[in-house]
């Protein structure tokens, strides 16, 4: 006996919301296995370090974005929460649209000072990103604002579309920056005709995190654009998660690579190129006796 359409449909119904539940559980594992995996190293390099933008931004994007991403999933499964109207559904959706703006917020910020700082030199270059960036966050500022406006409801389509369109002008941004990136990767590689320019350095670090980190957020979205139509919930939780993977993870590795310049410098100081973005030389010609700290010199700016 062939099943009716009605039994059909709700037997698709039910394993496209398992399938989204699934998913929306699986980016929230993923940030907390993030977590354990480089507890270690964000013990001993953000949690006691000195307070600065930096590290309050990395907080707010590692745990805020968790908690955003894990509010995603508790909404996905409690679906009537949404669909009722008035006051009382006024707090998971007021929460999650302005915990979902902060958490994109800081990690675009964080991803804005890493291509700043690379353009340290450049007085022009910074002034056009730094416009850019006050661009974009005026844009999400405009998009909370239509989220809030009256008789918008808060029904749990409409909030999803809401959280995936908000993260369009933050892949677009994404690629500009990922373009200023290129740039100084190419002027970077005719620099490394002097042998000295090929020894480790924050500013390779720089290089690297800033491609792979444009790859991650663009390979994401373009998922999320095909998955969208089966589990907006579950893709804008991902979408959430990638953009907080990514910055978070460039402030660890930047004080990793500085920790890892700074213990070389103590036991082969002949080895060590100068860990600022200025012109090569030798950190026994530029920092006299004394050690690269954990500010990244001319970094100061991003950590």
């Amino acid at each position: 006996m062939v099943p009716d359409a009605s039994i059909r449909l709700s037997i698709r119904t039910a394993v496209q919301q398992q399938t989204s539940h699934l998913v929306g559980i699986s980016a929230v594992c993923f940030l907390i296995w993030e977590i354990i995996l480089t507890i270690g190293d964000e013990i001993d390099l953000v949690w006691r370090a000195s307070w600065n933008h930096v590290k309050a931004l990395y907080y707010v994007v590692r745990y805020l974005g968790l908690a955003t991403v894990s509010m995603m999933v508790y909404m996905d499964f409690r679906h009537e929460i949404l669909s009722i109207p008035g006051e009382r559904c006024s707090f998971p959706v007021l929460f999650q649209i302005c915990a979902t703006w902060l958490a994109v917020a800081a990690a675009d910020l964080l991803l804005f000072l890493r291509v700043r700082a690379l353009y340290h030199d450049n007085r022009l270059a910074k002034d056009i990103l730094t416009l850019i960036f006050v661009l974009h966050t005026t844009s999400g500022i405009v998009l909370c604002g239509i989220m809030f406006s009256p008789g918008r409801g808060c029904g749990t389509d409409l909030l999803i579309d809401d959280v995936t369109t908000m993260m369009i002008p933050s892949v677009i941004v994404q690629a500009v920056l990922f373009g200023f990136t290129v740039v100084r990767i190419i002027k970077h590689h005719i620099k490394e005709l002097d042998p000295l320019a090929k020894r480790p350095s924050l500013f390779q670090v720089f290089l690297f995190d800033g491609t792979w980190t444009f790859a991650v957020i663009t390979g994401v979205y373009m998922w999320v654009i095909v998955w969208h139509g089966i589990s907006p919930e579950a893709s804008a939780a991902w979408l959430v998660a990638a953009l907080t993977y990514a910055s978070s993870r460039l402030v660890l590795n930047l004080r990793v690579a500085a920790s890892a310049l700074r213990l070389q410098y103590e036991t082969h100081p002949e080895t060590i190129t100068r860990v600022v973005f200025a012109p090569v030389a030798t950190l026994q010609d530029s920092l006299s006796t004394k050690p690269p700290s954990l500010s990244f010199g001319d970094l100061d700016e991003y950590s």
